[in-house]
């Protein structure tokens, strides 16, 4: 669901911008900051899951994916309600902190869902996971390019992503299904 929101984002920033006189490239530097910016995150989320399986730790993903989300939501409500008021630099720093939460939220929801469905195969089950956010990403991009939507895209995003939210924060637990089963295995 993310996935395809985040990459929806996308869309919405540049249908958000445009008006504001910002141009093709301005734009495509907010959307390189988002990426990689997401992608750093990212990256640094999975070595630390990483480090805690290879130390037999149970991983932390409850935490890292209630702190990234929580940054990702924030720095969307923080642009929306900003946006006509702030820079070009506020609005990339804003993008910045949105694709370090969104986008470092999905290696952690992929491994969280692959944990949760054990012993399915990994890669059917993050086929089926990419597809449906794929899916959910095109339908949002056609839904957020209606007339109707320019002004408050963010808004949308916002509403279609708070009830995820607020179930990822107050009662989603990751079930270490593959982990526990690893861990009973002999050496």
């Amino acid at each position: 669901m993310f996935i395809g929101a985040a990459w929806a984002y996308m869309v919405v920033v540049a249908i958000l911008l445009e008006p504001f006189g910002y141009t093709q490239k301005q734009i495509g530097y907010v959307s390189i900051v988002y990426c990689a910016t997401g992608t750093i995150g990212g990256t640094m989320a999975s070595l630390f899951i990483d480090y805690q399986l290879k130390m037999n730790i149970k991983p932390h993903y409850d935490i890292l994916n209630k702190a990234f989300m929580t940054i990702g939501m924030v720095g969307i409500l923080i642009k929306v309600l900003l946006i006509d008021i702030i820079n070009e630099t506020w609005i990339i720093i804003f993008s910045g902190a949105i694709g370090f939460g969104l986008n470092s939220f999905l290696p952690l929801a992929i491994q969280c869902y692959v944990e949760k469905m054990f012993p399915c195969f990994e890669l059917v089950l993050t086929t089926v996971m990419m597809q449906v956010s794929n899916l959910l990403g095109f339908i949002l991009n056609y839904i957020l390019f209606l007339e109707v939507f320019h002004d408050c895209g963010l808004w949308v995003i916002l509403i279609i992503l708070g009830p995820f939210y607020l179930y990822i924060i107050f009662f989603f637990k990751t079930k270490f299904r593959r982990f526990e089963s690893e861990q009973a295995q002999p050496s």
